[in-house]
């Protein structure tokens, strides 16, 4: 999933650039520099996400055996 977040995040940025067409080649350099980065905090952000929705369901089923354990 966080794959084609970044492969579409990046399309966009590429899109974008052939559609400014600059004259300057550094200019084009710095925004797929950016892309990149942007594209990697997403990833991150994404990872971090699935982590702490894991242990959120690791705790909620710790919870239910609890309850459980409890009835009988």
């Amino acid at each position: 999933m966080a794959y084609s977040v970044i492969d579409d995040l990046f399309e966009v940025f590429r899109w974008l650039l052939d559609k400014i067409n600059f004259c300057d080649p550094i200019v084009e350099v710095v925004l797929l520099v950016l892309a990149c980065y942007f594209s990697l905090k997403i990833y991150q952000w994404l990872r971090y996400s699935r982590k702490a929705i894991r242990e959120s369901i690791k705790a909620i089923k710790e919870d239910l055996k609890g309850v459980e354990g409890e009835k009988s």
